[in-house]
């Protein structure tokens, strides 16, 4: 059945938090957005992508218990489903996330966000694990380097907080819209620098911060690119069961591990290439 481009294929993963933190990142890279009330999880697809991630799933099935199933919903449900449920992050008096709906100033610099992507929200422990380490190291007027920007939360927060230039790479063409309309909420058209590109072939890492929160496949495939990075890496997208196998692909080549943060069952590295 061909879905129209207004709806979507939604899996819906039932399951305790763990384990759908477990099963969901083996598939979240070709995912729209997900919404997960604490009993289930909802995953968002395009058209098409169905067939590859009920390979993933019935192949998990062997090592972890859960259940799944597939509905088509219509693109405003899912908006609208936030706003039952959608809370502003705050990181101190600093920064605040918050939805397009919010009215109050709950903090000195302030995100405004169209729901809709976990992992575009703050509410995702790799998206504050790295806005929190993003707020302690960078220094006005920095370049910045977003791979995989998806809605560009990471990236909005660091203009917001001072950044010069601040490029913006994604391979995924349904995240641009998202990201388009986050960037007009903030009054930021125009001043961020947005790439369609495949991460793994993008080959500038000059900058002074680089922002990575991808999976693990990716991170180990662009390792040996960042070893003539020349800034600092904030790495993240890697659970923790994962942490010795980085921190293997780190030494092999040549970049230190300066930092290690937690959050659930997630991890955020703050890196440096050797040479540099």
């Amino acid at each position: 059945m061909t879905i129209p481009q207004d709806k979507w294929d939604v899996l819906t993963l039932v399951t305790d938090q763990y384990t759908r933190e477990i099963v969901s990142s083996h598939f979240m890279m070709d995912c729209l957005g997900a919404y997960d009330n604490g009993q289930k999880g909802n995953y968002y697809f395009t058209n098409g992508r169905k067939e590859n991630v009920d390979k993933y799933l019935k192949e998990l099935s062997g090592s972890f218990t859960f259940t799944w199933s597939w509905y088509v919903q219509a693109h405003e449900d899912w908006h609208l489903a936030w706003k039952d449920s959608f809370t502003p992050i705050l990181f101190g008096e600093k920064l605040a996330i918050v939805p397009d709906w919010e009215t109050k100033k709950l903090a000195d610099i302030q995100i405004r966000i169209q729901p809709g992507n976990a992992f575009g929200t703050g509410h995702h422990e790799t998206t504050s694990l790295i806005i929190k380490h993003l707020m302690e190291h960078i220094i006005p007027h920095c370049s910045v380097l977003d791979v995989g920007t998806g809605s560009g939360i990471l990236a909005i927060a660091a203009k917001k907080l001072g950044a010069g230039t601040v490029t913006c790479i994604e391979y995924d063409r349904d995240c641009q819209t998202n990201f388009e309309t986050n960037i007009r909420l903030n009054n930021l058209n125009g001043k961020l620098k947005f790439i369609h590109q495949d991460a793994l072939q993008w080959m500038d890492y000059s900058q002074d911060i680089i922002l990575i929160n991808v999976n693990r496949h990716i991170i180990l495939d662009l390792l040996p690119r960042l070893k003539k990075s020349t800034g600092l890496i904030l790495l993240t997208g890697i659970l923790q069961e994962d942490l010795k196998l980085v921190e293997s692909e780190c030494k092999k080549n040549g970049i230190i591990i300066e930092n290690v943060a937690t959050s659930g069952e997630w991890i955020c590295l703050t890196v440096l290439a050797r040479e540099n």
